[in-house]
């Protein structure tokens, strides 16, 4: 007669051991979602927070109700409480730029912005611009997600 005797645990271990590797699985497929994808993680609105004419000089600034809104048409819509009215730009966006009024020349209005996101912040940097624009300042702008 061969009796076995197995740990009672040794079930559990084993099913906790598989919960384990599908939440890491699972984790890794979230992470690898659409929102590592430019055009998905900037849609939404986002208000300014802080900015500055370089990166040693970036303040704080109070929200005051201004927003900007990327919309995924590949239309981004500015809010402006003084006037309460809304301003439409076109853009495109790459992995390290945002283009706004892409159809256009610089010295019709086009503006590149260099831009990151993390921390749950958008850092967008004036990359360039028309030369007929002067005393431009800021130049970073730090947005957070507007609720």
């Amino acid at each position: 007669m061969n009796v076995s005797i197995k740990n009672p645990f040794e079930r559990k271990q084993k099913g906790a051991v598989l919960m384990l590797c599908v939440l890491l699985l699972a984790g890794g497929l979230y992470s690898c979602s659409s929102k590592n994808d430019p055009a998905e993680a900037i849609l939404g609105k986002w208000e300014l927070i802080a900015k500055g004419a370089h990166e040693n000089a970036i303040r704080t600034v109070e929200p005051y109700g201004v927003y900007i809104e990327f919309l995924s048409e590949g239309i981004s819509r500015v809010y402006n409480p003084e006037m309460d009215e809304f301003f439409y730009r076109s853009y495109k966006i790459d992995k390290k730029f945002i283009y706004y009024n892409p159809e256009k020349t610089y010295e019709q209005g086009r503006i590149d912005y260099r831009y990151s996101i993390s921390k749950n912040q958008l850092k967008m940097t004036y990359h360039k611009i028309s030369f007929n624009i002067t005393g431009v300042d800021p130049t970073i702008f730090i947005y957070q997600p507007k609720n």
